[in-house]
Formats: C-alpha cells, structure tokens, sequence
C-alpha cells in the first residue's frame, strides 16, 4: 500500500500549526495580545482535533493494510493483529504515562498525571475500540 500523500501533506500542516501556535505565547509582544486572545483559542479548536482526527485515519489505514497482510502471509493472523493494535495502544499509554509525570514533577501538582493531553487521548480511545475489532 502506498502513502497517501494528501494526508502526509495535512498532517505535516497540522503540525506546523500547531508548533506555530503553542510558540504564539513567546513570540508576541504586548501590543499583539489581543491575537492571542482572539485568534489563538479558536485554532486550538481545529488543530488538535485535526491531529486526532488524522491518528485515527492512519489507524484504521494501518489495520485493513494488515487485514490485506493475512491473506498473502503463512502464519500471520487475525490474533497477531490484534496483539499488534493492544501493543501499540499499551506503548502509547506509557509513552503518555510518562511525559505526564514529567509534566507533573514539573509544575509540583501530582493531578496533572492524568490530564488529556493528545497521547493520553490516543492511548484511551485505542483500548476503547480494541474489542470492537472485526475479522
């Protein structure tokens, strides 16, 4: 299967703007605050959900692509499958786990372990639809 590179480029934009906006707060100067009042919520709004949104298309990519896999491969199963898609889910949960303890030692508040940040997020809804898979 072959990149879609209409989603590489949106993925790649998603993430530019993204950096650019959690810079936003560096960068401007006084007289510019009201930017970050305005404008800066509002692409918070499209960013992050268009990130999440573009995980879970790859997801779901990645999992048919494996569906294909099991036809053309001896010894390759629906079972493997499924062990990949609950490794992956496992290691993006520690890898969240993780960066949310740095996070926490951070700013000295034990409760910022659990916040939703985007891997926290990702980790979740991949456990939530780990049952749901289908042959």
């Amino acid at each position: 299967m072959q990149r879609i590179k209409s989603l590489d480029t949106f993925r790649g934009f998603i993430m530019l703007a993204m950096v650019w906006v959690h810079l936003c707060d560096w960068w401007l100067r006084e007289e510019d605050i009201w930017f970050s009042d305005a404008i800066v919520p509002i692409l918070k709004l499209m960013f992050g959900p268009g990130f999440l949104l573009l995980a879970g298309i790859s997801i779901v990519l990645s999992y048919r692509k494996s569906l294909i896999k099991i036809t053309k491969m001896d010894g390759f199963n629906y079972n493997i499958i499924k062990r990949e898609y609950f490794f992956r889910a496992t290691f993006i949960l520690i890898v969240a786990l993780g960066y949310n303890s740095f996070v926490a030692l951070q700013f000295f508040n034990p409760l910022d372990l659990w916040k939703w940040f985007m891997l926290l997020t990702m980790s979740i809804s991949l456990f939530i639809a780990w049952p749901l898979l289908n042959e």
